[in-house]
C-alpha cells in the first residue's frame, strides 16, 4: 500500500489510544459531556481503540452513535458492549473471554483476528446469536463450523489459516464470497454444494485438484495459487469466470489454458515444473 493510500485509509477510523482518552481505570466513569467532546472526533461514526490495558468496561459505548468499533491489543475488556448503531465490529488481538453480553443488535459484519481465548465451540456458539451477520471473518484455530450454517444472512465468510480439514459441515447457500486460504490439506469436496459463490480463494491449502468446483457456474474470480494442482482444464468450463490466479502450482496444461487467455480479464499462471 502507497503511503498516501494509507494515510487516507487511516482518516477512515479514529484512534484513541489510552494517552487521548486519558483514563486511569474505567472509562464508563467519563460524564457524559466529556464522551460528547470526544464524539466530535467519530463524524465519519468510526471508533478505533487500541493498546489500552486500563479499559474495563465498554459502558460508554452505548452513549456515541457510531457505526464500526475497532479494538486492537486491548487487554482485561469486560464483555458488556451494547449497541443500536454498530453494525461492524472489528477485534485484532483481544482477549475477550466471552460474547454472550455483547448486545450488538444490528451488527452485520463481524471480523475476529488473532483472538485470545481457549474454547473455539464456545467462540462459534455466541457468534451464531448475531442473526444478521451478512460478513464473518475468523483468524482462529477452529476446527468445527457446523454452527455457521445458522447464519442464514451470510454472504461473506473468510476462514484463513483456521487448520480446518473439511468443508463439509459449511452449509450456508447464501455465500457468494469464500476465503479458506491456508487450511492446509482441506477437503474441499462439499464446495461444489455452494453454488451461488462468485469469489472463491483457496490460496496455500495443499490441493492437487479443484475438479470439485465445475458445478460453481456462478464463479466470477478463483485464487488457487501455491498449491500441487496439475490440471487446470476445469476453468475453462468456469464461463463466468473472468479472473484465475493459479501461479505456483505444477500445471502441465499451461499451454492449452493460454490459449483461452482472452476469456478472462485477467490470469495469473505463473507456473513451478512438476517434480
Amino acid at each position: 500500500m502507497q503511503p498516501n493510500q494509507q494515510q487516507s485509509s487511516e482518516k477512515n477510523i479514529d484512534k484513541v489510544n489510552s494517552e487521548t482518552l486519558n483514563m486511569p481505570d474505567n472509562l464508563s466513569e467519563y460524564n457524559k459531556a466529556m464522551i460528547e467532546i470526544y464524539h466530535k472526533q467519530f463524524e465519519d461514526g468510526s471508533l478505533r481503540i487500541q493498546s489500552n490495558n486500563d479499559l474495563k468496561s465498554l459502558d460508554f459505548i452505548r452513549q456515541l452513535n457510531i457505526n464500526r468499533l475497532e479494538l486492537d491489543y486491548c487487554k482485561y475488556i469486560i464483555p458488556n458492549l451494547e449497541s443500536q448503531t454498530i453494525k461492524q465490529f472489528i477485534i485484532t488481538a483481544c482477549e475477550i473471554q466471552s460474547l454472550k453480553d455483547f448486545k450488538l443488535h444490528y451488527l452485520d459484519v463481524l471480523e475476529f483476528s488473532n483472538i485470545f481465548r481457549k474454547e473455539a465451540r464456545t467462540l462459534i456458539l455466541e457468534i451464531v446469536r448475531f442473526q444478521n451477520l451478512k460478513e464473518l471473518t475468523l483468524y482462529y484455530w477452529i476446527t468445527d463450523i457446523s454452527p455457521l450454517s445458522q447464519l442464514k444472512n451470510l454472504t461473506k465468510l473468510y476462514m484463513n489459516d483456521c487448520q480446518l480439514n473439511s468443508t463439509e459441515s459449511l452449509k450456508s447457500p447464501n455465500l457468494v464470497e469464500l476465503s479458506l486460504n491456508s487450511n492446509k490439506g482441506i477437503n474441499i469436496t462439499s464446495l461444489q454444494y455452494l453454488t451461488n459463490l462468485q469469489l472463491l480463494s483457496l490460496r496455500d491449502c495443499n490441493l492437487v485438484s479443484i475438479d470439485a468446483l465445475r458445478p460453481l457456474t456462478k464463479l466470477d474470480k478463483l485464487n488457487v495459487s501455491s498449491n500441487s494442482i496439475v490440471y487446470l482444464q476445469i476453468v475453462i468450463e468456469l464461463k463466468q469466470l473472468s479472473y484465475i490466479c493459479a501461479h505456483n502450482n505444477k500445471i502441465i496444461d499451461f499451454e492449452s489454458i493460454k490459449q483461452h487467455s482472452n476469456n478472462f480479464q485477467k490470469i495469473e499462471l505463473r507456473h513451478r515444473a512438476p517434480g
